[in-house]
Order: C-alpha cells, then structure tokens, then sequence
C-alpha cells in the first residue's frame, strides 16, 4: 500500500513461522520416503501426498496375485508334490500380511497425516487471515492520521480501533496455532518410531510366516 505504514511483526514471531514451514518441508520429504519403504511402486502413492493413500486396489496386491498364479502352474508342476503345495500354503499368507502392513503403516503416522493435511493448513489459513487484518488496521491508521475535521477524525478512530482489535485477536489465534508447534513435533516422532514398530513387526510375521511349517 503506497503511503501505508506497515506494522511490522516481531523477530521473534517471524521465526517461528519460519521455523514451522522449514519443518512442514522436512515431514513432507521425510513422509515420501517413509511410504516409499511401504509402498515400493510410486504410481500407487496417489496425491495427494498428505493423504498418504499407497494401499493396493483389491486383486493388485503381487502377494495376493501370486497365490493363483503358484495354483494354476502347480498343475503343470505336478512333479513339485508336497513341497510345492507348502509354498502355495505359504503364499495364501503372504497377501493378508503385507494388506494388514499398510493399513497398520498408515494408521501409524496419524498424526503426521493430521499435521499435513490439515493442521499446518489452518495454521497457513489464519496468518493469510492474519495478514489482511493487519493491512485493514495499517490502512485505518493511515486514514485517521491524515483526518482533519474533527467528526473525521471521531470516526477514523472508531474504524482504526475496531481494526486494530479484529488484528490483535487473530494475531493470538495465530500464536495459539503456533504454540502447539512442540506438541506437534513430539506426536511426529512417535509417529515415526510406531512406524518402525509395525516395519519391523511386518518383516518378522513375513518370515514366520516363510518358514513354519
């Protein structure tokens, strides 16, 4: 705005916002590699990203369609016997157990998922908000400063004060948003150590399953 003096936020305000939109990069790159270890085919991780929606259609999962396609050349493998029939047995296994591991692998990073789809949305949301009032009260101010008459200068006052009072309650929304900042990164990492829990699980059910008898 020409003329207009802006309201300059605090340095420490400005780093906090910083802060957090440094660290929203770092969970969306870390959260890529996080499905792709549980989702190795990057065309099933559908976008967006955020939703972390990597699970196979029914009937697409390669443990599932391995089972049938073990059946129909057991026929033509006769010679195989009991041995081949167990790894048959051992595939039926195979699809339930890596459907079950990305179910569970999604449910793991809720909190995740809830931070970038929706949370650091709202927190984006109230500083554009934000934003507009403090243009709002900066424009006000400008208006009251340049009044002359003295009715004028009655009502700039009136709309300078309304504005500055719709500005200051967003700027504690914003900062209420912004002090769960903590809480937020502490439920990623919890995210991310059950994520391993449940990799490791899945790995240890697999070879179980692999090689009983």
């Amino acid at each position: 705005m020409g003329g207009v003096e802006q309201t300059q936020y605090s340095t420490q305000f400005m780093e906090s916002c910083n802060d957090i939109d440094n660290y929203k990069l770092v969970v969306e790159y870390l959260t890529s590699h996080l499905m792709g270890m549980v989702q190795r085919n990057p065309k099933l991780i559908l976008h967006p990203m955020e939703r972390m929606e990597f699970e196979y259609r029914d009937n697409e999962n390669p443990f599932e369609a391995l089972f049938p396609a073990l059946s129909n050349a057991c026929e033509l493998l006769k010679e195989g016997g009991n041995e081949l029939k167990k790894q048959i047995d051992v595939t039926a296994k195979l699809g339930p157990l890596h459907r079950d591991f990305h179910r569970r692998a999604r449910r793991s990073l809720r909190s995740i998922r809830l931070f970038l789809c929706i949370e650091f949305d709202e927190l984006c949301e109230a500083r554009k908000v934000l934003n507009e009032r403090r243009q709002d009260m900066d424009f006000a101010k400008h208006e009251l400063k340049n009044a002359k008459a003295p009715e004028v200068v009655e009502m700039k006052n009136l709309v300078y004060e309304n504005a500055q009072k719709h500005f200051e309650s967003q700027l504690q929304k914003v900062l209420q948003l912004l002090d769960q900042f903590p809480t937020w990164k502490e439920a990623h990492l919890k995210d991310v150590l059950s994520f391993h829990t449940v990799y490791k699980l899945y790995h240890e059910q697999m070879s179980h399953a692999l090689t009983s008898k």
